[in-house]
């Protein structure tokens, strides 16, 4: 868990310097924080819990710090962990103005550069945003921060709600976004080179998905397959090299199993404890799966064929035995939201996602402690890296970019098998989205999704003018990689969830880590969908590693249902929460439409269980900032 905090001001107001100056004083007399970088109107402070992995990389001259992670990257694919930074290395970053920590490093960092000659300082974020990364104005002060409770300690600044992103949130569900819930609080993009001035800070996006989905693109199969092996398994090597004892979140799914896969396979591996968490069949009974509203019928058979049961146990235990790990095995009751540490999550500027899973924290905490881990390994983010889809995508793309090719034959056949649409209907989205560009809609709008808003809060969220850089198009992509593209942007951050386990064990997930991502992003869908298989590519490149029955696997669990039976049990406590809170107060939630929403009777088959769940996340994090 890396905790920071950046100051940077005018030296010459003394006002300024004098109150930065008694936060440093505080900051230097509380281990485990250290003043780590100092300068005429900078300064920096870091705390980690995490002593395995070095935190602070200087470089050289005084010309700034690194905090986090940093690998540097070279032509064979092996990545090393970086110390402090030399003087080549130095000047090759600030005079490319972030370029060059872009393209030859890696990690999980945000750099404050100083450029000696204009005095400057910039900072950039690492691109897949994997640190938590925050910017508050205190008086002219710039204020860099990633933990929400270290600016309440050490500055307790008057803050604000922004009712306006508290309406999209709860309207679209998380989006990627420069705003926070709070007025005064910006989430900094990753790969965003951002120069400070005295007020406004001037900003250039040097890393953007779509970039890369137009650069050196890897269409031969084999080649490809063997290129994300090497870099997946580099990937893993590396951030694996400073632990000794780690937890694997073991799902049992494709990607969870190609990290314990690759684990596995390290030299010098670490003492690796599996952990699965699992939904008895019977806590989704009687409840059908609940699926969005207004979806096609070739869309709801899809999700229907793509879902199986919650308890993948079955299939995590195949893989640990294969791999050496023992595996604990977790059954997710039934919650009962009465519970005290639903109220409680980590303080963050946005709502985070804890009321999902604070008994999963316990258990990770409780396993943590006993193994000594000091590093908590997933699988998360490789549905997205690794594509995971039903739609026939691959042949649309194809005939997108290689209209008069031979192959689009081939590639149609692939498409109707991957999504289980007759061949007609693969041909008619080939010649509208693939030969005539028009755009390829998604199956699901989310303004046309039943919800418990005020009519005026709803239809007044905009899904225009992107808040982020990653979510407006940087160039003109094909169908199905424009939804891969924007699959990174919405899904590969995971910063915003908060977790008391990362205290112990922070979070790691190679599958998200910049080499990967960036990869992947270069292979084109039709690729990455190899043999008309969803994450074909993937299977393909590691199946030599994974036991056959989870290669052949193309199902996935859901625990949809297990949500449904979450809110439907917990109606009173859900009333309780809502029909007279903090969200009804601030006028976005439609206490009359919950009334009627929240009986026991309702079948839930409207708005999605999750949503109602996030409707809490949002209503218990405004219990937490009220008082601030």
């Amino acid at each position: 868990m890396r905790r920071y905090l950046v100051f940077l001001w005018n030296p010459s107001d003394h006002e300024s310097t004098a109150r930065v100056q008694r936060v440093a004083h505080r900051l230097g007399a509380e281990p485990p924080w250290a003043l780590v970088y100092q300068h005429p109107g900078v300064l920096v402070g870091h705390a980690s819990s995490d002593s395995a992995v070095p935190g602070v990389h200087s470089l050289a001259h005084a010309q700034g710090v690194i905090l986090g992670s940093l690998y540097r990257r070279t032509p064979d694919a092996h990545s090393t962990a970086v110390g402090d930074l030399d003087e080549a290395s130095t000047r090759g970053i600030v005079t490319s103005a972030g370029r060059d920590l872009i393209e030859r490093y890696w990690g999980a960092y945000v750099a404050l550069i100083r450029d000696a000659r204009s005095g400057q300082c910039s900072l950039l974020r690492e691109p897949t945003a994997s640190l938590a990364c925050f910017h508050f104005m205190w008086d002219g002060i710039h204020v860099i921060f990633s933990e929400f409770a270290d600016l309440v300690r050490y500055i307790a600044p008057p803050l604000t709600v922004d009712r306006s992103y508290l309406a999209t949130r709860l309207a679209l569900g998380f989006q990627p976004s420069r705003r926070c819930a709070l007025t005064e609080v910006e989430d900094i993009p990753g790969g965003e080179w951002t120069t400070f001035a005295e007020r406004r800070p001037a900003r250039t996006t040097l890393w953007h998905p779509d970039r890369f989905c137009i650069e050196r693109p890897l269409e031969d199969e084999s080649q490809a397959a063997a290129a994300l092996r090497a870099t997946v398994l580099d990937t893993v090597q590396a951030l694996t090299a400073a632990h000794d004892r780690i937890l694997l979140q073991l799902s049992g799914g494709l990607d969870s199993s190609i990290v314990a896969a690759c684990i596995a396979r390290q030299t010098h591996r670490p003492q690796a404890q599996g952990l699965n968490f699992f939904m008895p069949a019977s806590d989704a009974a009687p409840y059908p799966l609940p699926l969005p509203v207004g979806l096609a019928p070739e869309d709801r058979a899809k999700l229907l064929r793509l879902a199986s049961s919650g308890d993948e146990r079955e299939f995590a235990r195949i893989v640990a035995r294969r791999c050496g790990f023992p595996l604990t095995e977790y059954e997710k009751r039934l919650l009962d939201l009465r519970d005290p540490r639903i109220g409680n999550a980590p303080l963050a500027p946005v709502p985070s996602a804890y009321v999902f899973s604070y008994e999963d924290d316990a258990a990770e905490c409780e396993s943590a402690a006993q193994t000594g881990a000091t590093a908590c390994f997933s699988g998360h983010g490789g549905d997205t890296v690794f594509y995971a889809t039903q739609r026939p995508v691959g042949a649309v793309d194809y005939a997108f970019l290689h209209p008069l090719r031979a192959g689009l034959g081939p590639q149609i056949l692939r498409a109707a098998t991957l999504s289980g649409e007759s061949i007609v209907s693969v041909l008619r989205k080939v010649f509208r989205h693939g030969l005539l560009h028009a755009p390829l809609p998604q199956p699901i709008d989310p303004m046309r999704q039943p919800h418990l808003l005020r009519d005026d809060v709803f239809h007044g969220v905009s899904t225009s003018n992107p808040p982020h850089p990653w979510l407006d198009p940087a160039v003109s992509l094909c169908p199905g990689k424009r939804i891969h593209s924007l699959g990174v942007a919405l899904s590969i951050p995971f910063y915003y969830n908060t977790y008391r386990r990362e205290i112990l064990a922070p979070a790691v997930h190679p599958l998200a880590a910049q080499p990967v991502v960036e990869l992947a992003l270069r292979i084109p869908t039709y690729v990455l969908l190899a043999t008309g298989i969803s994450r074909g590519l993937a299977r393909r490149a590691f199946h030599d590693l994974l036991p056959a029955e989870i290669t052949r696997r193309t199902v996935k669990g859901t625990s949809a249902q297990y949500w449904q039976h979450v809110v439907r049990h917990n109606v009173p406590v859900l009333r309780q929460w809502l029909l007279d809170g903090e969200l009804v107060r601030h006028g976005l939630l439609d206490r009359s439409r919950l009334e009627h929403y929240l009986t026991p009777d309702q079948p839930f088959l409207t708005v999605p269980p999750t949503r109602i769940m996030d409707y809490l996340a949002c209503e218990t994090w405004l219990h937490q900032v009220r008082p601030r």
